[in-house]
């Protein structure tokens, strides 16, 4: 199916390699039942009954719908000749927008939908969200827990960071694609590309969730020697070895930072302040290189402060700024972690450019004291970071100098079995 942006008709061809196409027919909106002033294009299409592939299809259509908002459809004897119908009821206590569609996927029974849309349920970003239905046909509702699947909490005058995620057809390990824009100044990159592939994967409780897919390994060249205990404090910038403000100690593959008040005290401190650390490993890479790193990640909170974060840092080529992530230790239904810029002289001064909180289906933070396993991608201006296999979020990152530094707030914050790799794209 192709479409003329801004056109009023859907045009549809077939071709026997993807190359060759042979126009069939045109399709123009019903206003019987969708805005004639709307939007009509690409459609996502799957068998009525997966058990009778010959029974009929269904199509999922960019559309605006008369009576409430999300997408349209159609239906299909034969997969070739479509006739659009009622757009499917949406089962909502807002007003749902209209979506661009990402997919249907039935797993484990149910019918999941991913659409995409800015400015929606508290997020300015351009996101993506899930809907649930038990027939093809709907009715679909939202999915309170995990509403957005993946996106951003928008930058200022950037509200296209990651855009439309959408189910890669005939998949056999139910796969997502996503593209990726280089929309903020300062930031390295630039244009358009596609983040790694994730997985598709339902909960316990039914969510769906994206996660790491093994076959992304494939982009890992050398494992790289780097000696976690070769590492130097760059916050707090009065820390010295022989008169320590925060405790750090590091082996070859691990590190541990206690930023903890209680475990030294001094009057010449703000009481008030969270106490921070910052980690820098001696190793540079080549961030044209592209890094991989793996290992897991703990961080406790021994006083139960609503300010313990553990994360990471990239530092960035201009002087004392660079990407922070800052993961939340806590509750996963009240903890946020988020993404920004940190600069660092006499303070510590983050400037959040993405949260991610609640109603979420991506990893908002870390639980007490747990071990958690880590992923963290890095090329070309775009980070990628996954906990315990499960996406927490993908976003840009200021053009880097080629050090990771680690980071604890008001915890005692282990990273181990920490593994470098370069990239081979």
């Amino acid at each position: 199916m192709f479409t003329m942006y801004g056109a009023e008709a859907v045009w549809l061809a077939t071709s026997a390699d993807g190359v060759h196409w042979k126009y069939l027919y045109e399709l123009p909106i019903d206003p019987q039942f969708y805005r004639p002033d709307g939007r009509w294009d690409h459609m996502f299409v799957i068998p009525k009954n997966d058990a009778e592939p010959g029974g009929g299809y269904y199509g999922y259509v960019v559309a605006t719908p008369l009576d409430h908002g999300g997408f349209g459809m159609m239906e299909s004897p034969d997969g070739v000749r479509f006739t659009p119908i009622k757009a499917p009821e949406i089962l909502a206590d807002f007003r749902v927008p209209r979506f661009d569609v990402g997919g249907v996927k039935k797993i484990g029974g149910k019918y999941y939908m991913i659409g995409g849309t800015t400015g929606h349920y508290g997020f300015s970003g351009y996101s993506v969200f899930t809907y649930v239905a038990d027939p093809p046909a709907g009715p679909f509702r939202f999915d309170t827990a995990a509403y957005r699947l993946t996106g951003t909490s928008g930058v200022d005058g950037a509200p296209f960071i990651s855009i439309l995620a959408a189910f890669v057809k005939d998949s056999p390990e139910d796969l997502v694609s996503q593209p990726f824009i280089f929309s903020v100044p300062g930031t390295d990159g630039h244009g358009t590309w596609f983040l790694p592939m994730r997985r598709a994967v339902v909960d316990s409780q039914g969510h769906l969730r994206l996660a790491y897919w093994k076959q992304n390994d494939l982009a890992k060249e050398n494992e790289i020697a780097v000696d976690a205990s070769q590492n130097m404090v760059v916050f707090p910038p009065g820390h010295r070895a022989a008169d320590p403000i925060v405790r750090v100690a590091g082996v070859k593959d691990s590190l541990v930072l206690h930023t903890d008040k209680s475990w030294r005290g001094f009057p010449w401190l703000d009481g008030g302040k969270a106490r921070r650390a910052v980690v820098v490993l001696s190793q540079r890479f080549d961030p044209d290189k592209g890094l991989i790193v793996e290992g897991r990640i703990s961080a406790r909170n021994p006083n139960q402060s609503s300010q313990a974060f553990a994360g990471f840092y990239v530092e960035g080529v201009e002087r004392n700024t660079g990407t922070a992530i800052l993961l939340q230790v806590g509750e996963p239904q009240w903890r946020e972690s988020k993404i920004g810029r940190l600069r660092m002289d006499v303070n510590f001064q983050f400037e959040p450019l993405d949260v991610t909180g609640r109603h979420v289906a991506t990893v908002n933070g870390l639980d007490n004291a747990k071990d958690h396993t880590f992923r963290l991608w890095l090329r070309g201006g775009q980070m990628e970071l996954y906990i315990d296999d499960l996406l927490m979020q993908s976003f840009l990152m200021f053009m880097p100098s080629g050090r990771i530094s680690f980071i604890s707030q008001e915890t005692e914050a282990q990273f181990s079995q920490l593994k470098f790799y370069s990239m081979n794209l």
